[in-house]
């Protein structure tokens, strides 16, 4: 399969956006499910009979009720909830607080926003400045690193330099926490710690081509800015929003492995102190 593409890259990407759709269509199958069971378990408590213990339905009733629960808790990222904590009124409202929507902005010019194109339109003018590459004095730069004295020794960067491994890549994997929110491909460290055996061969041909030709795919290249509020200041003010940066987890492994690779010779370079 990989031959009928013009590089790994863009076999990646393909790979990617079918996996994508395979679990979508899961999803989409699983949440059927889960509805036609509760129709279901509705009717038996409609039409009890001695055939169909009341308690019996009651219970799965509340099965499927917790499982809910513990799913809208895992889509919500919300970890300070009670262990046991029942889906009632208070428990949507905790939900609802730690996902405070973001519906006024005020943009350059200092007008309040309120549609979603104009809030868009804001939102990236103020990440686009504040994002944006800013210009350097490249022979100042040359000048200050060149009165730097310490100086990376020479088994240190070939070390530094050597080909990428697929031992040091699995040791990235395994650094990373489950339960993270994953990037905009929809791919969480749990497929790549599941599936190492199939897809880390894959990713390491991937990084070599990218090293060799020096184009990232995509995806890669890709984030998503989640904004939380700091609960301080004016919420039409971006400025009083913490972005955080999505980041797909192919590109977090890669990144990984570089500072580890880094740590080895930053005692070179850095001082103690």
């Amino acid at each position: 399969m990989k031959d009928t593409f013009q590089s790994i890259g863009e076999w990646w990407e393909w790979v990617k956006g079918r996996i994508q759709d395979f679990f979508k269509n899961v999803g989409r199958k699983a949440a059927r499910g889960r509805r036609k069971e509760f129709s279901r378990l509705q009717q038996q408590l409609r039409g009890w009979d001695v055939m169909n213990p009341l308690e019996a339905v009651k219970k799965e009733l509340s099965e499927h009720f917790h499982d809910e629960s513990r799913r809208i808790i895992f889509r919500s990222k919300v970890e300070n909830l009670e262990k046991g904590e029942k889906c009632n009124s208070f428990f949507f409202k905790k939900i609802h607080s730690a996902h405070t929507p973001l519906v006024q902005l005020r943009n350059r010019e200092g007008i309040l926003c309120d549609t979603k194109e104009d809030i868009r339109k804001a939102m990236t003018d103020f990440y686009g400045d504040l994002y944006s590459e800013k210009r350097s004095d490249g022979d100042q730069a040359e000048k200050f690193l060149a009165g730097i004295p310490r100086k990376v020794s020479t088994p240190a960067k070939e070390v530094l330099n050597a080909p990428l491994t697929l031992e040091e890549l699995h040791i990235a994997v395994k650094s990373f926490k489950s339960g993270k929110t994953q990037g905009s491909d929809g791919l969480p460290i749990e497929f790549y710690t599941s599936l190492w055996d199939l897809v880390g061969p894959d990713l390491l041909e991937l990084y070599e081509e990218m090293e060799q030709e020096g184009v990232m795919p995509h995806t890669l290249r890709e984030g998503t800015i989640a904004l939380l509020y700091k609960h301080k200041g004016e919420r039409s003010d971006l400025k009083n929003w913490r972005p955080i940066f999505l980041l797909n987890v192919d590109y977090k492994i890669l990144a990984k492995t570089m500072v580890n690779r880094l740590k080895g010779a930053m005692g070179e370079i850095v001082h103690p102190d």
